[in-house]
C-alpha cells in the first residue's frame, strides 16, 4: 500500500512525495505501520451496555480497486482480522472488518463504509454490533 502511495505521489510532484514520506515516518515512529500483533482497547455495545474489550490484530490486507477510465472513482479497501475478548472473560471471538474508501466527486470528500452481512452469525444486527 505504501509503495502504491509513493508511486502516485511521484507522479504528482516532489513536494507531495516529501509530505507522504513525512507522514510515513511519523506513522513508523508511532508503530502504526506494523499493526499485526498489536492490541487495542475497544468499546463494544452488548445489549444495553457498553463493554470494554481488547482487540488483537491478526492480519491486515489492503488493496486499491483502480478505475482506469475515471481514476477519481478508484477505491481503497482495507481488511482487518482480529480477535476480540471482553475483559471479564478469556473467550476470544474472531472478527473481520472490511472498510472501503473513495472520493465523492462533487466535493472531493473522502467517504468510507463497511458492509454488514445478514448471513453473519446472529444476523445483521449482531454483525453490526461487532
Amino acid at each position: 500500500m505504501l509503495n502504491h502511495l509513493r508511486r502516485r505521489a511521484e507522479e504528482k510532484r516532489a513536494e507531495v512525495l516529501e509530505k507522504l514520506e513525512e507522514l510515513i515516518r511519523k506513522g513508523e515512529e508511532k508503530g502504526m505501520t506494523r499493526l499485526v500483533g498489536r492490541t487495542f482497547e475497544v468499546e463494544l455495545e452488548a445489549g444495553n451496555r457498553n463493554v470494554k474489550a481488547e482487540a488483537v490484530i491478526r492480519g491486515v490486507k489492503s488493496w486499491i480497486e483502480e478505475n482506469e477510465k475515471e481514476p477519481r472513482k478508484s477505491k481503497l479497501h482495507i481488511e482487518i482480522e482480529a480477535e476480540i475478548s471482553a475483559r471479564d472473560t478469556a473467550e476470544k471471538t474472531p472478527v473481520t472488518w472490511r472498510m472501503t474508501y473513495f472520493r465523492r466527486s462533487k466535493d472531493n470528500a473522502v467517504i468510507g463504509y463497511t458492509t454488514i452481512h445478514a448471513d453473519a452469525p446472529g444476523g445483521r444486527d449482531e454483525h453490526a454490533k461487532k
